[in-house]
């Protein structure tokens, strides 16, 4: 009998990133304001046209809305230099009404340049020929750099509350809040749901997994986020690739993070083995020794006939299925894939469906959905 395989994303699929997206909205709230503008805010479609443009790290997307309010200030103060702290900027009110976000979105959505990693091409967008290239480049090659990141600091205290954010990083905290992630996500599972999920999970013959871009401890490396999100959700039990798993391989294979992470194959192909049985760092060198040497082992004959669900909210997270299924085909592994995009927003849902995702607008009617097919 072969297996059927669910693989969850987390923040838009097993529960709802309130926390980080509370977080993202006050972090461009925050630099804004520090900036002199009277009001600045994102939308949860502001959110989805990120996400749906490719940018589904908050570190990167309120990296890139400090670039585009910094933009028409550098006109007005050509020497103004790149924020450090939160006094560090203009009066209240001294730039009046911070610039509309639209024109933005579409520079990410309609570049050509299509297959250039996404943040890449913000950054191409955005600084190439400008005067203030080089604090460009800065701004958004740093934009995961708690040392070098205003909007990065400011991100992760407020994810991680201030108490965790100064034990976590040796650093002063700068505000004084509770962790946004324990205030405001919230699961998307009934407990019902849930309990039936982990009784399908029963049958050795069904297993599911959990491949998320937010930071895991693995280590030394990075922070508890995916494990809270895994706790809220009531799924803590399920197998992990998370964020700084990556970051652990990264450093062990000298390749660089973006390399690893969706819409790296590598981030799926891990999770697979990790679903049934591998431990974590077995399956992400199994993983990367595929998707970058070539080398197939007997390992990989499991999934053979298996029926794999993804269920993803980003471009991001389907490419990277997309690609671990090409690898698995062209090792001649007769796998079904069913990519399941979830969403209810319309601009996401295109997305999702351009990348041949049946699409749902919650997780519960796609996990029901899957699981009456499984």
């Amino acid at each position: 009998m072969s297996k059927t395989i669910l693989l969850f994303d987390m923040d838009g699929v097993l529960l709802e990133p309130g926390g980080y997206h509370r977080a993202l909205v006050e972090t461009v709230r925050l630099t804004s304001e520090m900036l002199g503008y009277t009001a600045a805010e994102l939308t949860p479609a502001d959110i989805a046209a990120f996400e749906a443009a490719g940018i589904t790290s908050e570190w990167d997307s309120s990296a890139i809305c400090l670039v585009w309010l910094m933009l028409p200030l550098w006109e007005r103060f050509p020497s103004l230099g790149i924020p450090a702290t939160l006094t560090d900027g203009l009066p209240p009110g001294e730039s009046g009404l911070a610039p509309g976000w639209d024109s933005l979105f579409g520079m990410l959505n309609h570049s050509p340049s299509e297959s250039v990693d996404p943040v890449l091409r913000a950054e191409q967008l955005l600084a190439a020929g400008h005067p203030r290239e080089r604090a460009i480049r800065h701004i958004l090659r740093n934009s995961q750099s708690i040392g070098k990141s205003l909007t990065h600091r400011i991100f992760q205290e407020l994810v991680l509350g201030s108490s965790i954010f100064a034990e976590t990083y040796s650093l002063p905290p700068c505000l004084d809040v509770e962790s946004y992630l324990l205030q405001f996500d919230r699961p998307n599972l009934t407990p019902e749901r849930r309990e039936a999920l982990l009784h399908w999970l029963a049958d050795d013959q069904h297993r599911a997994a959990i491949f998320t871009n937010r930071p895991s401890r693995h280590g030394k490396w990075s922070t508890p986020e995916a494990e809270i999100g895994a706790r809220c959700v009531g799924l803590n039990t399920l197998p992990m690739v998370g964020y700084g798993d990556l970051l652990w391989l990264s450093d062990r294979s000298s390749l660089d993070v973006r390399k690893l992470r969706k819409p790296s194959p590598v981030h799926v192909l891990a999770a697979l083995m990790r679903s049934c049985g591998a431990d974590t760092e077995a399956a992400l060198q199994s993983a990367v020794n595929l998707a970058f040497d070539g080398h197939v082992g007997l390992e990989w004959d499991q999934f053979r006939g298996a029926e794999i669900y993804v269920f993803e909210d980003t471009r991001a997270g389907l490419k990277s299925a997309q690609a671990a299924s090409e690898i698995l085909r062209e090792c001649s592994l007769e796998i079904s894939w069913h990519l399941i995009g979830i969403s209810a927003m319309h601009v996401k849902q295109a997305v999702l469906r351009q990348l041949g995702a049946d699409v749902y607008s919650s997780f519960e009617k796609a996990l029901t959905s899957s699981l009456v097919r499984g």
